[in-house]
């Protein structure tokens, strides 16, 4: 059920992987522009998916409770 070295060798690459995330993010050497770049890029991404959940969600729960009404 519980096994310590399991657990013991799940840390060791998490931590493993995490000095490889922050090794690879010292050598990335983003210019000026970049950063702004990649948050305008994660926006036009995530907002129209959010957005249309949204609106489908609130046409589910106008319909369901225009159906019981």
């Amino acid at each position: 059920m519980f096994d310590p070295e399991k657990r013991r060798l799940k840390r060791a690459e998490e931590k493993a992987k995490t000095e490889e995330f922050l090794r690879l993010k010292k050598e990335a050497n983003f210019e000026k522009g970049d950063y702004w770049a990649l948050i305008v890029a994660a926006m036009t991404t995530i907002l129209p998916v959010a957005l249309l959940t949204f609106v489908a969600i609130f046409f589910f729960t106008m319909l369901f409770f225009r159906f019981f009404r």
